[in-house]
């Protein structure tokens, strides 16, 4: 005899429980590249740098971040946001050679976050100064600071 056990019956897998498989299979293999998108997101953030801040008073309607010298030289630019809520409305860049350029951001950040990144026109300049219209959100007793960060 071969050991085979005839009395008990042999079990097919339905279409439900093998689509269940399926995706199990599926998101153990999309688990592998998560970590590497993690990483990527990681190097990228390393590669901006901190050009100037300002503490942004709730009644506050702008605020002046002076940048100037080599660390001005970027291609790109955001900002981070701590303390409070803020509302962005429209920022000023001003260059080196005296060139202003503005921006319309129309976009509302919460503490801790970042804007969207900012392409400045003609490729790598120096900024010299850039001025943010903004407005702290609503209910909060707190001040905000708004950090300029550039990458070349």
């Amino acid at each position: 005899m071969t050991g085979i056990n005839r009395s008990r019956p042999m079990h097919r897998m339905t279409g439900t429980a093998a689509a269940v498989v399926l995706l199990v299979a599926a998101a153990a293999v999309l688990s592998a590249f998560v970590p590497a998108r993690a990483l990527a997101a990681s190097d990228d953030d390393k590669d901006w740098k901190v050009l100037g801040d300002a503490t942004v008073e709730k009644k506050a309607q702008s605020e002046e971040i002076k940048v100037g010298g080599e660390e001005g030289l970027v291609k790109r630019m955001k900002f981070e946001v701590r303390g409070a809520d803020v509302e962005f409305k429209k920022v000023t860049v001003t260059y080196e050679n005296g060139d202003p350029e503005q921006i319309d951001i129309r976009d509302k950040v919460r503490r801790g976050g970042k804007t969207r990144t900012i392409d400045l026109k003609g490729g790598n300049r120096v900024i010299k100064k850039v001025i943010v219209a903004l407005k702290i959100d609503g209910d909060t007793d707190r001040d905000a600071k708004v950090i300029l960060m550039g990458r070349r």
